[in-house]
């Protein structure tokens, strides 16, 4: 009975997209690098990954940089590889791929408190509504100059850890990386006290001339968390009927323009990862009971 529920419940909802949340042009951009020490067993190897931070004035889009630097580097391999086929219509492809990246974009709306995150989860784009969360800061004396910035120091604990961030209030930007927000200026560094996970702004940009418009996505299902942890569950203990529920998921890998019937082989030598792929130490930690 909860399968069937749960199904019902994704069918009416795929067209039921929130596109209430207010459009608005992207103001300014910073790019952060993310350490996450994933793997407590292996203290020298953390994930490190750039993010992208899109503002406007009341909303910002935070997704993974590299993933758009590696996208721009694989399809430029499949255009050289098709343009210089000796047989167009029997191309072997050898892609040199990607390395793993952060898949989960996140959605700030702060004049109506809500985040929205986009996931995929059996190769369908799912898209999470929830509160945006209250971050209780206690903002200190403390000021530090990062990058030619005044900042200050706020402290503060989520996801099971405490943090400490500088933020820079001539940046009248409420918002920072991942889930971060309620701040009087933009978030430049947050770090938690164990040095386990770091979010540190390497660039900011004004890009108010390049009309880049921070809206929520149309081609997704919309979820509240608890059907997606629920998915989720029984996509791992049983696949068979996950598929059934949700259908197949689109095709929205390289080869997705590529007609099929042209493609030989394909051959992808995957880079050797420099971080562990173990995760012990999850970005946030479950909550002690």
């Amino acid at each position: 009975m909860k399968k069937i529920i749960i199904l019902i419940s994704l069918t009416v909802l795929n067209y039921n997209i929130c596109l209430a949340q207010k459009s608005e042009l992207a103001v300014g951009h910073a790019i952060y690098n993310f350490i996450h020490l994933r793997d407590t067993t292996q203290r020298d190897k953390p994930y490190e990954e750039e993010l992208n931070l899109f503002i406007s004035k009341t909303s910002s889009f935070y997704s993974s940089a590299d993933a758009v630097k590696d996208k721009a580097m694989i399809d430029n391999q499949i255009q050289e590889q098709l343009k210089n086929a000796v047989d167009p219509n029997k191309v072997s492809f050898n892609i040199s791929g990607s390395r793993q990246v952060t898949t989960s974009e996140y959605f700030q709306f702060l004049a109506e408190k809500k985040l929205f995150v986009k996931q995929l989860l059996g190769g369908n784009p799912f898209l999470i509504e929830q509160s945006l969360p209250k971050m209780n800061w206690q903002i200190k004396g403390d000021t530090l100059t990062i990058k030619g910035l005044k900042c200050q120091l706020a402290t503060t604990v989520f996801g099971g850890r405490d943090y400490n961030a500088w933020f820079c209030a001539d940046m009248p930007f409420q918002t920072g990386p991942w889930k971060f927000n309620g701040l009087p200026g933009l978030i430049i560094s947050v770090y938690d006290t164990k040095n386990e996970v770091s979010f540190k702004l390497q660039s900011f940009s004004d890009v108010r001339s390049k009309n880049i418009l921070l809206t929520l996505p149309d081609d997704v299902i919309k979820i509240t968390p608890e059907e997606f942890a629920k998915l989720e569950k029984l996509e791992r203990t049983d696949p068979a009927a996950f598929s059934k529920m949700v259908g197949p998921g689109k095709n929205t890998g390289p080869f997705a323009n590529v007609d099929r019937s042209k493609i030989s082989s394909i051959s992808i030598k995957k880079p050797k990862a420099s971080f562990s792929n173990v995760i012990n130490n999850p970005l946030e930690l479950p909550s002690i009971k």
